[in-house]
């Protein structure tokens, strides 16, 4: 029986490594894809609210159940300090949030902890831009590198963030074979 080694990598958009396919690829060359389908979603007490507001959004987006609120999660979500480093900035290079992702060494998604700013809770608008952003790095999606590439700028995966991003028909594409039979 094969052994599945749990790694973990930090998704960082300022900094992606991003491929024609469009998944992500950690740090040890791994290209993550979605794990289990339809991926539960868990918030805490100040986040359960965007989390189910979210997953109704890449549901809307996907035509598909693909990220669904749920207790206990295998993507969690909460409000924290964000290091600089390694975190999803704003236009002005302030951290708005990371995906923490655990994975198989096929790159199956297996965990993924989602930490929103607390320094941007207040503004619940962008909170969820945030959370859409992160949930996508949750099923494997890599960052929109924008110019001088051609990838789709009004993407929910575009570095800045676009605060009206959507699902793009590349993104849905690639999420395709793992929405079969939800």
């Amino acid at each position: 029986m094969a052994r599945l080694l749990a790694l973990t990598v930090l998704l960082a958009a300022c900094d992606p490594t991003y491929l024609d396919e469009g998944f992500h690829v950690a740090d040890d060359g791994v290209e993550l894809h979605p794990g289990a389908m339809p991926a539960t979603v868990a918030g805490d007490e100040d986040t359960a609210g965007l989390a189910i507001d979210a997953c109704a959004w890449w549901a809307d987006q996907l035509g598909a159940d693909a990220l669904v609120p749920s207790e206990p999660g295998y993507v969690t979500v909460a409000l924290g300090l964000v290091p600089a480093s390694t975190a999803d900035l704003d236009a002005g290079g302030e951290p708005l949030g990371i995906a923490s992702i655990g994975y198989s060494a096929w790159g199956s998604v297996l965990t993924c902890d989602v930490t929103i700013s607390s320094d941007i809770a207040y503004d619940r608008d962008t909170a969820l831009q945030v959370l859409r952003h992160e949930l996508g790095h949750c099923l494997g999606l890599a960052d929109d590198p924008g110019p001088p590439t051609t990838v789709d700028l009004r993407s929910v995966m575009a570095s800045p963030l676009d605060p009206l991003g959507i699902v793009t028909d590349h993104d849905r594409a690639l999420l395709a074979p793992y929405l079969e039979g939800l």
